[in-house]
């Protein structure tokens, strides 16, 4: 175990110094990003800490508003990059998970017809078993692709409430936030496009395209905030995209709003879903292969 020398924070970034002699800088904007993940929106290209301590193997580092995080020695070790050749000195074996060419399954084509979502009643809705079911709380939730983290990405989704009240949902055309992010943003949108998305939740890891074509369609567009992996320290260039595009869905999202008895349906492949923090909401949401 090394400890820790000493700590400087810099304008972008913080200094760390080990008694074997070792330093590497390591960006504010990652180190938040690991710890206390932000929505898209909320992205603070300026943030820094108020304040910083260390003891031994353990760096805590106070963000704004009094929110901590902790880094141990051995972490921080492990995401050092060689400025040599800008390579990572961490074991890089989870890019190496293959992309997964997401397909889609009949579902998608019988029950959604040429359109990204349906909204119909339980009693005429088509009777299909779904592969999981998980329940949404009153919760924030952003915008998103739901199970990425699965190698097969469910490429539909029902969502239903629970309780005799409304629910509101979100939902984000990626291929109409794609579109616009490239017009606007072209060179941030290659910079994302170009990315190794991996995402992980558990032992569940799986590394998808944010666009994928295939003989010129569009077959799928997989986005999401919570469960993308950030074990690759990234420059504040990623962060600035992700941020731009966060604005643009923001800008590009629907509400739709579930009455009890009805039921939602969209393409998991297509459309990010999300919902806004409700009091005492309850929602099924069902996934299909």
């Amino acid at each position: 175990m090394f400890a820790l020398k000493s700590v400087e924070g810099l304008s972008k970034s913080l200094k760390v110094c080990w008694e074997d002699g070792k330093a590497a800088q390591f960006s504010y904007l990652w180190l938040k990003d690991t710890a206390l993940r932000p929505a898209l929106v909320h992205i603070d290209l300026n943030t820094k800490p108020e304040d910083l301590q260390f003891k031994k193997d353990i760096l805590t580092v106070t963000w704004p508003r009094y929110a901590e995080s902790s880094f141990t020695s051995k972490f921080l070790r492990r995401h050092i990059t060689d400025d040599s050749n800008n390579n990572l000195l961490i074991d890089r074996n989870i890019l190496n998970t293959p992309d997964h060419t997401p397909s889609e399954s009949s579902y998608c084509p019988k029950v959604l017809k040429e359109h990204g979502c349906l909204i119909t009643s339980l009693r005429l809705a088509p009777k299909i078993t779904p592969m999981g079911i998980i329940t949404w709380t009153g919760a924030i939730r952003e915008p998103a692709t739901v199970w990425p983290y699965l190698q097969q990405v469910p490429s539909l989704v029902s969502v239903e409430p629970l309780k005799n009240k409304p629910c509101t949902l979100y939902l984000v055309d990626m291929y109409t936030a794609l579109k616009v992010f490239h017009n606007e943003e072209p060179h941030l949108y290659s910079y994302l496009i170009d990315h190794p998305w991996v995402y992980r939740s558990g032992p569940f890891v799986a590394h998808h395209k944010l666009l994928n074509i295939q003989n010129g369609k569009i077959i799928s567009a997989i986005f999401n905030n919570d469960q993308r992996c950030s074990e690759i320290p990234m420059n504040e260039e990623f962060y600035l995209a992700l941020k731009k595009f966060g604005i643009i869905s923001t800008r590009l999202m629907k509400v739709v709003k579930i009455n009890p008895g009805q039921i939602l349906f969209i393409n998991n492949q297509t459309t990010l879903l999300g919902a806004p923090a409700e009091y005492n909401r309850i929602m099924k949401v069902c996934t299909y292969f």
